[in-house]
């Protein structure tokens, strides 16, 4: 039987939804990554090291976990795309602010204020899917929503060398903002048309309440626990290939870069073929295969005696770890499915906790063993994890609340 109108504006309503949350998505991790490449034309520009003026970096991821844990219960009340789109004009007119060059301190507060919003978009657009998309589609939906995010990773890395090389590191900023710009404007027709969301948790007692009741149900205590382990043994690995590449190989740190780009890329493959994937392998194989995928681009980004080798083994590790990451994703949106907002808070503030202790912990384990056995030993851990999380998901079918 054909659809009916009604049911066809819905639809079309529902993939435009999705392709600005997409937009959305590239836009926020453009800004998460784009000042890592200009670190050194910030310190030219502000006469201070590459360390000192990484405080522009740190500062938004601090600013993005704390104010999730705010917005997400607001979007829970008031709407999940309504406080999106207010969420994108201030991350637009933050972005865009930065690119005036009125002096460090300026950038800095410019950058918490960014981090401060786009700590809105990314968990509550996760959200919105839960809300919106049934569990059987999911995770082929959150393997695009999370392709798109990665390319802007990507862009952001590499427009920001360039820019910085060329026309300028404040130009970069306009990047972000114009596209934060057109789709904050661009939500506001959908936020409208959403219907009202229920009362909610309440005011504080109820927030509180709600996150409580997340972190005592053990289910939920295991998701968090896994995608900050994700974050750390990933993330922190990855954090450190380019300089190991750049050592061994002896080749400029430019280049390193552009082979660990390879990662994001392997996550854009993976999205490409996920459907397919999915149907095949399930929850469960798609963790197994996913975390040995890990760990042999780990080991052999070190194993690998040359270069193409390396770079074959960056993309294996983008696309293994994003078949584990989006399970594990997926599942998150079921955390709490009356309250989306908050359990996606939780999930963010745990990925990236556990990337900033996954950092830290990698890098003590340089100055202890080095480079080469850090990073290998971080492929094994990622295999234990992922036998463990296997083993999880089989003692714990989905709760399919819709």
């Amino acid at each position: 039987m054909a659809p009916s109108p009604t049911d066809a504006a819905f639809e079309r309503e529902r993939v435009r939804t999705l392709r600005l949350l997409g937009i959305s998505a590239f836009a926020g991790t453009l800004s998460i990554r784009v000042c890592d490449p200009m670190l050194p034309s910030l310190g030219a520009e502000f006469g201070r090291s590459p360390t000192d003026v990484s405080l522009v970096v740190t500062i938004f991821v601090i600013a993005y976990g704390l104010f999730s844990l705010v917005t997400g219960p607001l979007g829970d009340r008031r709407g999940k795309l309504a406080v999106m789109s207010v969420a994108a004009l201030l991350a637009a007119a933050a972005s865009l602010a930065s690119v005036v060059p009125l002096g460090y301190g300026w950038l800095v507060a410019m950058r918490f204020i960014a981090g401060a919003a786009i700590g809105a978009i990314m968990p509550l657009g996760l959200a919105w899917i839960g809300d919106n998309i049934s569990y059987t589609e999911r995770p082929a939906t959150l393997a695009r929503f999370t392709a798109a995010a990665t390319s802007g990773g990507v862009f952001g890395q590499a427009t920001a060398g360039m820019f910085s090389d060329t026309l300028g590191w404040n130009i970069t900023f306009l990047v972000p903002g114009l596209i934060f710009l057109c789709t904050g404007l661009m939500l506001r027709g959908p936020a409208r048309r959403a219907p009202t969301p229920a009362a909610g948790t309440g005011g504080l007692a109820g927030v509180l309440a709600a996150y409580r009741a997340i972190l005592v149900d053990p289910r939920s205590r295991a998701l968090i626990i896994f995608v900050a382990l994700e974050g750390a043994l990933g993330y922190g690995a990855v954090a450190f290939i380019p300089s190991y590449l750049h050592l061994r190989h002896e080749i400029p740190l430019w280049q390193a870069g552009l082979i660990i780009g390879g990662f994001g890329i392997g996550g854009l493959l993976f999205a490409i073929v996920s459907r397919r994937l999915i149907g095949r392998l399930g929850e469960r194989g798609l963790v197994a295969v996913g975390s040995t995928g890990l760990m042999l681009g780990l080991v052999g980004v070190v194993a690998m005696p040359v270069l193409a080798g390396a770079i074959a083994a960056c993309l294996l590790l983008g696309f293994g770890f994003y078949m584990m990451h989006n399970t594990v994703q997926t599942r998150g949106t079921q955390l709490a499915p009356a309250t989306r907002g908050i359990g996606l808070a939780c999930m963010a503030l745990a990925l990236f906790s556990g990337q900033a202790v996954g950092v830290a912990g990698t890098a003590a384990a340089i100055d202890r063993i080095g480079y080469g056995a850090a990073i290998a030993g971080t492929g094994l851990l990622c295999a234990v994890l992922g036998a463990v999380i296997t083993i999880w998901l089989r003692r714990n079918p989905p709760l399919m609340d819709r």
